[in-house]
């Protein structure tokens, strides 16, 4: 007996690459949306210092340290040699090659050698390391939707990704050349990836600046002027 065949089931058998990338930007793009919203109201709440949204991140498990003195210069000199800069820091993928996993271990330890352990709190969900010229409620803001991006899993931030971006935005000055060609089709996916979250951190920041922290400033503006009246 010959097989019957309609149009239905071999459709649900075979999948659709068209229909399967529309899906994927429409989940994606739905976490993004999810992640910003999540930030903003994070900032909402806590936009009045720079330790309250440290207060909001370490209540989630995640530490941050600010960076100060001598051993924040010596920290900062580690950070150099193990190519990482300030901010927000993602640890390593569980698929990460043993180096990347050698070179987060090594930033952990200096850490706490120099600043001590914080309790309660683990490196598994990254770190937060911010000298004080940039312990501001901005690049907080700005290092937070980072942050939250992580944790939803967005990509962007592993080890590939994250050096393919640190070499665009400093060797490069952000500005795509020759050395495109001589890059395979995962690091282009990579600096991609890396360079849309922070697009969407920047747009962010943005935003909360119209919405949130200029209104705030000019109302802080008019309640000083009636106080001085």
């Amino acid at each position: 007996m010959t097989p019957q065949y309609n149009h239905s089931s071999v459709n649900d058998a075979q999948s659709n690459p068209i229909l399967d990338t529309f899906k994927l930007v429409a989940e994606t793009q739905q976490q993004i949306e999810q992640v910003t919203k999540q930030a903003r109201e994070a900032v909402k709440t806590h936009y009045h210092s720079p330790e309250e949204l440290v207060t909001f991140i370490e209540e989630q498990g995640t530490p941050v340290y600010l960076v100060t003195g001598w051993k924040g210069l010596l920290l900062r000199l580690v950070m150099m040699g193990l190519s990482y800069d300030s901010g927000f820091i993602a640890p390593p993928s569980p698929k990460s090659n043993p180096q990347a996993l050698k070179r987060y271990i090594n930033l952990c330890k200096s850490i706490v050698f120099l600043f001590g352990t914080k309790q309660t709190f683990s490196f598994k969900k990254g770190v937060f390391i911010l000298p004080k010229p940039l312990y501001t409620v901005g690049f907080i803001a700005h290092q937070l939707h980072h942050w939250l991006a992580f944790l939803a899993g967005l990509p962007g931030y592993n080890e590939l990704e994250q050096e393919e971006f640190r070499l665009f935005m400093g060797e490069r000055n952000g500005v795509v050349g020759s050395e495109v060609y001589q890059m395979n089709e995962k690091q282009i996916e990579g600096l991609r990836n890396a360079i849309h979250r922070e697009i969407e951190a920047l747009k962010f920041i943005k935003a909360i600046t119209n919405e949130i922290f200029r209104p705030a400033r000019q109302a802080k503006y008019l309640s000083d002027g009636m106080t001085n009246a």
